[in-house]
């Protein structure tokens, strides 16, 4: 399900380049700092608004879509987080369909945000930023600038989805228990990149909860070899899954 300014801009194909997309993209920068702003002070209902009003006007910006889904995870509204990442999925697909001079105004709209990023990455790290949690904001920073990288523009360009929107996504179907919907887009995460160790952590998740130990055993590996810190209480509660089903069916 499409967001309303996507659903729009898909209806009448990608919007134009020129001064009134300039525009556009400029009031939809705006929003997206202003949401980042809010969303920094953790004012998430207020973050979550202005990151709407940057996809109405810029439906092509990708870092709004993603950032209107971890709002929504961190409001706890999982259908709207869901909305959001199929949101951001879409637009990358708008991006491809772009002609060469909008791809080249994205390009340059990419490398803006990309750098104003690492700058306030490196601000954060530095303390120059202050009254603010390092940890928490420098994944999130990390998190975007990932996300933006995965993304190139360009005559002919055609952008996969970045493997963090397909994890966001599985993430927000496992918070309303829908786990095969969640173990869908989990997949398409590590098949995208498998190196992204959070997603075979999640997928060894649902592997164990729906009793497949094998496979769980095989994600978990894959996060460990991916660099991925698995809990142990997860290996612990796999172990004695394990054990409960070998009890119920005789099996030794």
């Amino acid at each position: 399900m499409l967001v309303m300014g996507l659903a729009l801009a898909l209806a009448v194909g990608p919007p134009t380049s020129g001064p009134a997309a300039a525009r556009n993209r400029k009031a939809a920068l705006e929003q997206l700092r202003a949401g980042e702003a809010f969303l920094q002070s953790e004012q998430f209902e207020e973050a979550a608004e202005q990151f709407r009003r940057a996809i109405a006007l810029d439906p092509f910006l990708v870092v709004a879509h993603y950032n209107l889904g971890y709002t929504s995870m961190l409001l706890k509204r999982y259908p709207d987080a869901v909305r959001a990442y199929e949101g951001c999925i879409d637009a990358v697909e708008l991006m491809n369909r772009a002609g060469a001079a909008e791809q080249e105004a994205l390009e340059k709209a990419r490398l803006d945000e990309l750098n104003e990023i690492k700058d306030s990455l490196t601000a954060v790290r530095t303390g120059k930023i202050k009254n603010m949690a390092p940890g928490p904001t420098e994944l999130r920073y990390e998190e975007r600038i990932r996300v933006l990288e995965q993304l190139r523009f360009g005559a002919g360009a055609q952008n996969p989805v970045p493997a963090e929107v397909y994890l966001g996504l599985g993430s927000a179907y496992f918070r309303q228990n829908l786990l095969t919907e969640a173990e869908r887009a989990y997949d398409r995460a590590v098949r995208t990149n498998d190196r992204l160790g959070a997603a075979h952590n999640n997928l060894a998740v649902i592997f164990m909860l729906t009793g497949r130990f094998e496979q769980a055993h095989t994600a978990i590996r894959s996060a460990e070899k991916a660099g991925f810190a698995v809990d142990k209480r997860l290996k612990a509660d796999l172990a004695a899954r394990e054990e409960s089903a070998m009890v119920t069916t005789g099996r030794p």
